[in-house]
């Protein structure tokens, strides 16, 4: 499946999250860095599970951290 900007991996996640019967994935991003630089850090937690992202200047940050996390379930 090819990485893009529309969600896909996100939708993804929460569907096999539902078909397992597990509680939906909580989002958390925090903004760091105020004015032309922002830094951003995400958080997703399902069940008992937490993955923190790495900091990131770009939203590639999901294209890296998706793929892994849907091979944890």
């Amino acid at each position: 499946m090819t990485m893009d900007e529309t969600g896909v991996h996100k939708n993804l996640l929460q569907e096999t999250a539902r078909r397992a019967g597990q509680n939906l994935p909580v989002y958390t991003t925090m903004r760091s860095n105020p004015g032309h630089l922002p830094v951003f850090t995400s958080t997703v937690e399902l069940e008992d599970l937490k993955f923190n992202g790495h900091q990131q200047r770009q939203r590639n940050k999901q294209r890296k951290m998706q793929p892994w996390l849907l091979g944890q379930l």
